[in-house]
């Protein structure tokens, strides 16, 4: 996405009600499963082996489906479930939950393997054990994303004589932006930025930009996107204290790093072209950090 991240319209989280649940080892398979989460991309179920009260890793699977079905050895275990938004990012795991696989019964054994005893009804489940929890449903959390952040953003002179002659590196822009997420995982939206040029030519321009961000598939290793890139356009005006203001373009590309949950590492670099009786154009690189509602 979109730290999913509004609260609940940013994670999914997972309410699993369950009680302890005894699993009969049979020549069937062990289903688990649960309700809600439709609009979930895929769920990641977790067991662990407990021996001694210690808990060790057992088995990971990923599905599509609301269940999973396993043959678990005789023992005790615990499972979580993890969601993954439209994004193919981990949202918030489930609690745990306890079962335990126990034997079956010697008579039950003979009365399965043994073809002169009838066989019973199998349950319509076809299943050893269910367990079943409720999910609440995947809202459209990750469907636009908010966020807003600080940059460096010197400008550079590039051509003409609008921006003057030197550079100006202490400036700085404010930024504020929402995007909305549209077909291929491409998000789409405004965004509105403040820059303070100081320098020889002190200013303030306000800029409103169209952006496109897309989220790279993640890392080697990793589970969640942590890089994205993007492109923007953008109108605004700038103001000067002693003369009159002039129309301002912007166009750039930018790059977003996820450091965590919340907070992104930025960096872009714009071409920024000025009209009116002066005109002139400047680079203006950018790095920054911004924070993910």
């Amino acid at each position: 996405m979109a730290n999913k991240n509004l609260p609940a319209a940013r994670l999914l989280f997972l309410f699993l009600l369950f009680t302890a649940v005894t699993a009969v080892l049979s020549a069937q398979t062990q289903r688990f499963s649960w309700s809600g989460g439709e609009n979930a991309l895929r769920f990641e179920v977790v067991f662990e082996l407990i021996e001694d009260e210690t808990y060790m890793p057992y088995l990971n699977e990923f599905t599509d489906l609301q269940y999973i079905e396993l043959s678990l050895p005789v023992g005790r275990y615990r499972f979580q479930v993890i969601p993954y938004d439209v994004l193919d990012r981990p949202s918030e795991a489930s609690s745990w939950s306890y079962i335990e696989v126990i034997p079956m019964p010697r008579s039950d054994y003979h009365a399965e393997h043994d073809p002169n005893i009838e066989q019973q009804p199998q349950p319509e489940s076809e299943s050893a054990a269910q367990a079943a929890s409720d999910i609440t449903d995947l809202d459209p959390l990750e469907s636009f994303i908010t966020s807003a952040g600080v940059a460096w953003s010197p400008l550079l002179p590039l051509y003409g004589e609008g921006f003057g002659e030197d550079a100006s590196f202490a400036g700085f822009t404010l930024r504020a932006n929402v995007v909305f997420l549209m077909p291929w995982n491409i998000y789409l939206g405004p965004e509105l930025a403040i820059i303070f040029d100081v320098g020889s030519q002190d200013s303030v321009s306000i800029l409103a930009s169209a952006l496109a961000l897309k989220w790279l598939p993640p890392f080697p290793g990793e589970t969640v996107e942590k890089l994205a890139v993007g492109f923007k356009f953008g109108l605004g005006y700038r103001f000067m204290p002693s003369e009159s203001g002039d129309v301002i373009t912007a166009i750039g590309a930018f790059a977003r790093y996820r450091i965590t949950n919340k907070f992104l590492a930025e960096a872009g670099l714009d071409l920024t072209h000025l009209l009116g009786d002066v005109p002139g154009g400047g680079l203006r690189p950018w790095i920054g950090v911004s924070y993910q509602f």
